[in-house]
């Protein structure tokens, strides 16, 4: 599989606590899911199996300052959610390539296949893309296109979306902040504004 590089943790003590993380794990990446050339069957129940959901969805990998693997957790799409996404935001033609095109993983989800989606990214804690600071805790963007097409109109509905945490959530995102599990809502959203 792939994964991102690392970088250092940025919840704090009591956030490592309250998600059960290895107190001595001080950087994580993200593992991207695994993909195949054929759809994954997963059901509902099986995708809550966390070693299916790594494999499905992908997740983090924690380390010490040594690199030694200190625990892993894999993203499960659930109604409660405890890694939310904040309001979609235009991801800028220019910032696929900027970014790098040997980042971009095939999306392996039917739902986002279905909407379009093609190919996405995690983005790094403070990541800085062509001069822009993206996203405080990291994030994830998404792209309807090849990511080496420059000036395709696909490129128009191109999206992010940063990881908030539950306290910004009940705060200046709430309207607009929904657990993993929903984000296929959010494409649905973006797909019909952009249609009319």
């Amino acid at each position: 599989g792939r994964i991102s590089r690392p970088h250092h943790i940025t919840l704090s003590e009591e956030e490592l606590c309250n998600l059960g993380i290895a107190r001595d794990a001080s950087r994580f990446v993200f593992s991207y899911p695994i993909a195949t050339a054929q759809d994954l069957q997963v059901s509902e129940k099986e995708s809550r199996v966390a070693d299916i959901a790594f494999l499905v969805f992908g997740g983090y990998m924690y380390f010490d300052s040594d690199m030694v693997l200190k625990d892993v957790r894999a993203v499960v799409p659930v109604e409660e959610g405890g890694l939310c996404f904040g309001a979609p935001q235009q991801w800028l033609p220019e910032w696929s390539t900027a970014a790098g095109v040997d980042r971009w993983c095939p999306v392996t989800l039917p739902s986002l296949r279905a909407l379009g989606v093609r190919y996405f990214s995690w983005l790094l804690p403070d990541e800085v893309v062509d001069g822009s600071t993206l996203c405080r805790n990291g994030g994830f963007a998404y792209i309807f296109h090849e990511p080496t097409e420059i000036g395709v109109l696909q490129a128009r509905l191109d999206v992010f979306f940063q990881i908030v945490t539950k306290e910004a959530t009940r705060s200046s995102y709430e309207s607009s902040s929904v657990p993993v599990g929903h984000y296929a809502d959010l494409f649905d959203q973006l797909h019909g504004k952009y249609r009319q």
